[in-house]
């Protein structure tokens, strides 16, 4: 689980150049994304009772909403949320999931990715899967959790550009049944992202926030150093 929160949060040599670079202190700020799950305290929480949480925790940690995109996305049990947004808001957010359990047991961070190339939601976005399975629920085995997880942080991102191809129209269509709109890229039943939650080797917001707060020394593998050029394999007489 270490090696998984380190690779969410390790930075290579060459970002640290390019920080350094005159040019960094021009550049806008760029978004990151983070998804993380959470276990639903009470099967009758109700969608809008929900979106409401989370459009509240956003418009505190961003001042306006509109700084912020990405997707929610809620089961009867639980639910999955993308957010892209400035590094600062999303860590802000998940101090404000620490602060207040009122709607939420557990929650596990997927992804924590600094500095993405561009969004892929248009806007905050929500939807919501009913599902007659209330469990119980079961940990996936050790040696499938990061592919499922790694596997739905991925259909996310495509869920996100496949609605950005949609007018208005289209895309209000598509989030108002996500369950066959999405089902090439969502589970339809919440016992796959229980299955992630619940693994021990899915690191969970305690430990993410922890390390944000403390990070570790930085750490350069070999197959990273583009930067300085590599030093000749031999001396010159």
């Amino acid at each position: 689980m270490d090696d998984y929160i380190l690779h969410m949060t390790r930075r290579t040599l060459l970002d640290q150049v390019l920080e350094e670079s005159p040019l960094a202190s021009s550049k806008k700020p760029t978004p990151s994304r983070l998804v993380y799950a959470a276990i639903s305290k009470l099967k009758d929480s109700g969608k809008h009772r929900l979106t409401s949480y989370h459009a509240d925790i956003l418009q505190k940690a961003a001042g306006k909403i509109e700084r912020v995109s990405g997707f929610l996305l809620i089961y009867p049990t639980c639910c999955v949320h993308l957010i892209e947004a400035e590094t600062s808001i999303l860590i802000a957010v998940l101090k404000a999931l620490q602060s207040d359990k009122t709607f939420f047991d557990a929650t596990c961070v997927l992804s924590f990715t600094e500095d993405v190339p561009y969004r892929l939601f248009t806007a905050w976005l929500t939807g919501f899967i009913n599902s007659s399975n209330f469990g119980p629920y079961e940990a996936f085995r050790p040696e499938m959790v990061l592919t499922a997880a790694s596997e739905l942080n991925i259909n996310l991102l495509k869920w996100g550009k496949y609605l950005s191809e949609m007018d208005k129209v289209q895309q209000s269509a598509a989030l108002d049944s996500v369950r066959s709109t999405a089902e090439e890229y969502l589970p339809d039943n919440p016992g796959a992202i229980f299955g992630i939650i619940l693994s021990e080797d899915i690191p969970k917001l305690n430990e993410v926030l922890e390390l944000l707060d403390d990070p570790p020394e930085d750490i350069i593998f070999d197959s990273e150093l583009v930067w300085p050029k590599p030093q000749m394999p031999f001396k010159l007489l």
